[in-house]
């Protein structure tokens, strides 16, 4: 589970790097694209670490 979430982080930060890099904007740009994607990351690993507490406590 841990190897499948860090591949999915490190999939979402190529995708954004790659796509600032083949649109050509500008660095401000660039910086803004990033961090949109970092949350969004962060709020996913969030979601997948709470929603693995919640299965762990409604298990008897």
């Amino acid at each position: 589970m841990y190897s499948l979430l860090v591949n999915e982080i490190k999939t979402l930060f190529i995708r954004s790097w790659l796509h600032a890099s083949a649109s050509g904007i500008t660095n401000a740009s660039r910086g803004t694209a990033n961090a949109w994607h970092f949350y969004h990351a962060l709020v996913f690993v969030i979601m997948v670490l709470c929603g693995n507490l919640v299965v762990a406590l409604a298990a008897p």
